[in-house]
């Protein structure tokens, strides 16, 4: 370990806490007269330059301030500026003679929500209660906004699809089956609020009583 600090304030704190007992008797500590003056004279130096760092210092703190609060006005006026040439182009007979002038981008044409995507991955769980709780996946552009209609069909394709529920999330329970009922199909529809994706169909059968283990087929297998 170094007997002087590493850093340079800290350093010269030293020196000049040590040197007076140097400077004292330099030979009873095996130093030469010679060597204390050097030492002293380094020292002197020093705290010139570290003065004159302190004083450049504190002006660029000062400077570095002025230059942040006069570009941020300017930028707050030229962003009002902007958008009062950007109303003015919008209301003109040729808005791109007005950006082009302005040397403005044009706004960008808004690019269409993609549709939302298919649920898949189905899990079932059939509670002691009876109710059936369902999870699912579904892959969606990131920051969609996708609700789930969720529709129900009873027996096979015997009965027509009837809503269920529109979920927020991906998991929905149906407690409101017929109870006896052997096939339950599914059809999951991942919807915007101006698209709908394209749907997951699954079959649930059941066993007597609702009992039994819940199998799950997806659309593309009901149709096989």
């Amino acid at each position: 370990m170094s007997t002087i600090p590493q850093s340079n304030a800290d350093a010269i704190l030293w020196v000049a806490s040590h040197l007076p007992a140097w400077q004292a008797d330099p030979t009873a500590i095996g130093l030469t007269a010679e060597e204390v003056t050097n030492l002293a004279a380094l020292l002197g130096s020093a705290q010139g330059n570290q003065s004159s760092w302190n004083t450049i210092r504190d002006e660029a703190k000062s400077a570095s301030a002025l230059y942040r609060s006069s570009t941020q006005e300017m930028r707050a006026l030229a962003s009002s500026q902007a958008a009062t040439i950007r109303a003015f182009a919008k209301a003109s007979t040729d808005p791109q003679a007005v950006y082009s002038t302005a040397d403005i981008p044009a706004p960008a044409t808004p690019t269409p929500a993609p549709a939302p995507g298919t649920p898949f991955d189905f899990k079932a769980t059939l509670n002691p209660s009876g109710d059936l709780a369902f999870t699912f996946k579904c892959a969606n552009a990131k920051g969609l906004q996708v609700t789930y209609r969720v529709e129900r069909q009873e027996d096979g394709g015997q009965n027509p699809f009837v809503l269920l529920t529109n979920a927020k999330e991906r998991s929905f329970t149906d407690a409101s089956f017929t109870a006896g009922t052997s096939t339950l199909v599914y059809r999951i529809t991942a919807q915007t609020t101006t698209k709908d994706g394209v749907a997951g169909v699954f079959l649930v059968r059941l066993g007597a009583g609702n009992q039994a283990t819940v199998s799950l087929v997806d659309g593309a297998q009901m149709a096989a």
